[in-house]
C-alpha cells in the first residue's frame, strides 16, 4: 500500500517538474520576442504589421508612401527664368536673378518645403558676409517680403535690389521681384497647406515686423537646370552662357538643332556663327528659317507667324 502512495507522489513531483519546465520555456520565449521588438527603432514601428497574400514587399524594407505633388517648378539658369506648372499646365513664368559667377546657383533637383513671410536676413557663414549684421523684416531686408526654402541654404526670395532681376547677380539664391515672390509663395501656400484663408495675407502685411513660418504639407519639386538653347513656342532661344560652361557654342548649337529634328545639311554655318556671336547679356530669339542656307530658305514659307518665317531681329530683354 505504501508503495502505491510513493508511486503517486513520484508522479506528482514529475508533473510539477514538467510544468515548471514548460512555464520556464514559455517565459523565455515571451521574453525573447519582447526583447526583439524593443530593439526596433520607434520610427520603424509602422513597418510591423500583417502582410496579406499578394501584397508582399518587393524590397527588404517597407517604405512609407510619400504624397506626390501635382506641381513642379523649373528654373533655367542661362534664361534667368522660372516656370511653374500645375497638372502639367504652365501657370506662371517669372524673371529671376541667379547666382553671380563667383557664387553659382547649384544645378539639380530640390524641393520647396517651407515659406517664411517677413523673414529676417541672417548673415551666412561666408567671407563676403563676415562684416554684415542681421537685418529685420522691412524694406532694407535683402530677402524682401518672403522667402521659400529649397534646402542647403538655397532659396527663392524677394529682394531689395529689383534692378538685379534678370541678371547673374546673387550669392547663389534666386531673387524674384517682390510681387512675384508673394504671388508664388501664396500660390504654394493656398494649394499645399491648410493655411488658405486670404485674410492671412493682410495679417502678414499688417504685422511686418513679425515672421510667419508655413510648412508645406506636400513639398513642391524644383528642378534647376542649365540649358543655353531651348525652343519656346515658334522660336529657338539662344541664352547667354552665364557661367561659361559651354565650349564651342557653335558646334553645340548645331548639335542641339539636329537633336530637335533639323536636317543638318540645311543649316548655314555662317548664320549659326552670326547669331551665336550676338548673344551677350540678353537672350536672342531666332526663327529656324534664318539658320538655314539660302537655297533651303527659298523652299520654306516666309510667313512670320510660322516657325520657319523671317528672322526676329530684336533680342529678348530680361526683366
Amino acid at each position: 500500500m505504501w508503495y502505491c502512495h510513493v508511486q503517486r507522489d513520484i508522479m506528482r513531483i514529475k508533473l510539477v517538474i514538467i510544468t515548471c519546465f514548460i512555464q520556464l520555456f514559455v517565459y523565455q520565449l515571451a521574453y525573447g520576442v519582447e526583447l526583439a521588438l524593443s530593439e526596433i527603432p520607434v520610427t520603424d514601428t509602422a513597418k510591423v504589421g500583417v502582410i496579406l497574400p499578394g501584397n508582399e514587399a518587393t524590397s527588404d524594407e517597407i517604405k512609407p508612401v510619400v504624397p506626390v505633388s501635382d506641381a513642379k517648378i523649373e528654373v533655367n539658369i542661362p534664361a534667368r527664368q522660372m516656370r511653374v506648372y500645375y497638372h502639367n499646365e504652365q501657370v506662371f513664368e517669372f524673371p529671376i536673378a541667379v547666382g553671380a559667377a563667383g557664387f553659382k546657383t547649384p544645378v539639380g533637383p530640390r524641393e520647396m518645403t517651407q515659406i517664411v513671410w517677413n523673414p529676417w536676413w541672417l548673415p551666412p557663414n561666408s567671407s563676403w558676409a563676415k562684416d554684415e549684421k542681421p537685418v529685420p523684416p522691412g524694406p532694407r531686408n535683402p530677402l524682401g517680403p518672403v522667402k521659400m526654402n529649397l534646402g542647403n541654404a538655397i532659396l527663392f526670395h524677394g529682394t531689395n535690389k529689383p534692378q538685379s532681376i534678370g541678371r547673374a547677380a546673387s550669392h547663389g539664391c534666386m531673387r524674384m521681384k517682390n510681387e512675384d515672390a508673394k504671388t508664388l509663395a501664396w500660390w504654394g501656400q493656398s494649394h499645399f497647406t491648410d493655411k488658405t484663408d486670404a485674410a492671412l495675407q493682410d495679417e502678414y502685411l499688417q504685422k511686418k515686423g513679425r515672421s510667419f513660418y508655413v510648412s508645406l504639407n506636400i513639398p513642391i519639386p524644383v528642378e534647376i537646370k542649365y540649358e543655353v538653347f531651348e525652343k519656346k513656342n515658334e522660336q529657338v532661344i539662344i541664352h547667354p552662357d552665364v557661367y561659361g560652361r559651354v565650349a564651342n557654342k557653335k558646334a553645340k548649337f548645331k548639335e542641339w538643332l539636329v537633336s530637335q529634328g533639323v536636317f543638318e545639311a540645311s543649316l548655314s554655318e555662317t548664320q549659326i556663327a552670326n547669331y551665336i556671336s550676338q548673344v551677350k547679356r540678353d537672350s536672342i530669339p531666332v526663327l529656324l528659317n534664318d539658320l538655314m542656307i539660302p537655297s533651303m530658305q527659298a523652299q520654306l514659307p516666309a510667313n512670320p507667324s510660322d516657325e520657319t518665317g523671317s528672322a526676329v531681329q530684336q533680342s529678348v530683354q530680361s526683366n
